[in-house]
C-alpha cells in the first residue's frame, strides 16, 4: 500500500549531514552555463473536469527540482555567491506551490529549475538579514520559499507582531511561498498528539489568515520527523491532511517523487521531498550540490547541466 511504503521511507530518513565532503573546487570562480534549449511542451496535462486525467509520468517532473535550505547565516553567500550563479546561468527558481501546479499539470517544468527555501522566519519579530535576504532575490527577480513559525497569530493587536505580519504578505506578494515551520519550531517526534496537531493545523491557519494563500508545505523542524530511523511523529500524515499539506519537507533523499500516474491522488498527499544545506564556508560546495543535485537518482540524471558519470567533476570555464 503506498502509504505504508511512504510511511517506512519517513522511518527511515534522519538527521544526516547536508553536504558531501567539501571537493578541490575554487570558490572564486564559476564558469557560465550554455543557456538552456528553449522548454518543449510538458507531457503532463490536466482536463478541464473536476478530476483530471492521469497521464503517463515524465521523469522531469518528478525528479524534484535541486532544493537549497538557507538561514540568516547564510545572507552573504546568497547574495554574493548563489544569486549571481543562478541569474548568470538562467535557473528558473520556483516555490513549493510552483511545484505542486507542475504535478498537476498546470504549469510546466522549467528546463533548469531550483527551489530555495530560507528558514526560522518567526512572526514577532524579523531581524535585518531577513529583509536583505528577501530584498536581494526580489530585486534579481527570484522567488524563495519562507519557512516561517507563526508564533504569534495575526489576529494578535501587538504592534510587532502586526509589523512581522505585514513584512510576510509584503514578500508573499512579490511571489515568495510562505510555507509552514510549525508554530514553534517544535521536534514533532517528541510531541503528543494535540501538540502534533497544533503545530500544524494552527500554523497553517495563521499563515492562510495571515497572507491570504494556504501553504501547501510543512518544512520539518531540524529537516527530518525523526532524529533515530524509528520514531514518526504521531499523527503527522493525517494532520497534513487535515491542513491540506502537499509535501514534507527533509533533508536526507526525496530527490524524486513515486507516483503511479499524474496528477497525484489527494489521498496520497503529503508527498515527502529533500534539501541539502547551503556552507557559508565553501561556497564553491554549495554551488557543486545544486548542479549535481539529479546526479544522485540515476533516473534523474540526464536532467543535470554537467556530466554525471564522474562525480568529482566541475564545470569548465
Amino acid at each position: 500500500m503506498r502509504r505504508i511504503a511512504w510511511i517506512a521511507l519517513l522511518a527511515a530518513i534522519g538527521l544526516a549531514g547536508c553536504g558531501a565532503p567539501a571537493r578541490a573546487i575554487d570558490p572564486t570562480h564559476f564558469p557560465t552555463l550554455a543557456p538552456p534549449p528553449a522548454a518543449s511542451p510538458t507531457q503532463v496535462v490536466a482536463t478541464a473536469t473536476a478530476e483530471p486525467t492521469a497521464v503517463a509520468i515524465d521523469p522531469a517532473v518528478t525528479c524534484v527540482p535541486p532544493s537549497l535550505m538557507m538561514h540568516s547565516k547564510d545572507r552573504y553567500l546568497l547574495q554574493q555567491t548563489v544569486i549571481p550563479f543562478l541569474v548568470k546561468n538562467h535557473y528558473t527558481t520556483l516555490t513549493y506551490r510552483d511545484y505542486a501546479d507542475i504535478l498537476d499539470g498546470q504549469k510546466p517544468m522549467p528546463q533548469r529549475p531550483v527551489l530555495l527555501s530560507i528558514d526560522d522566519i518567526p512572526a514577532d519579530y524579523i531581524n535585518s538579514y531577513f529583509r536583505a535576504m528577501f530584498g536581494s532575490l526580489h530585486d534579481a527577480g527570484l522567488v524563495s520559499t519562507i519557512a516561517m513559525n507563526p508564533n504569534q497569530p495575526p489576529e494578535k493587536t501587538d504592534q510587532a507582531v502586526q509589523a512581522s505580519w505585514a513584512l510576510v504578505k509584503s514578500w508573499s506578494d512579490w511571489g515568495m511561498g510562505v510555507e509552514t515551520h510549525t508554530v514553534n519550531h517544535r521536534y514533532l517526534p517528541g510531541a503528543l498528539p494535540p501538540e502534533v496537531e497544533f503545530e500544524i493545523v494552527e500554523s497553517a491557519r495563521r499563515i492562510a489568515a495571515g497572507v491570504g494563500i494556504s501553504p501547501v508545505a510543512l518544512v520539518l523542524p531540524y529537516g527530518a520527523e525523526d532524529t533515530s530511523g524509528n520514531e514518526q511523529a504521531p499523527g503527522l500524515i493525517p494532520f497534513s491532511q487535515e491542513a491540506h499539506l502537499k509535501f514534507l519537507v527533509g533533508i536526507t533523499g526525496g530527490r524524486q517523487i513515486t507516483a503511479g500516474a499524474l496528477p497525484i491522488p489527494q489521498d496520497e498527499y503529503p508527498v515527502y521531498v529533500g534539501r541539502v544545506g547551503a556552507n557559508k564556508d565553501q561556497p564553491g560546495e554549495t554551488l557543486w550540490e545544486i548542479q549535481h543535485w539529479y546526479c544522485a537518482v540515476p533516473a534523474c540524471a540526464k536532467l543535470a547541466p554537467i556530466n554525471c558519470s564522474n562525480p568529482n567533476a566541475t564545470l569548465t570555464p
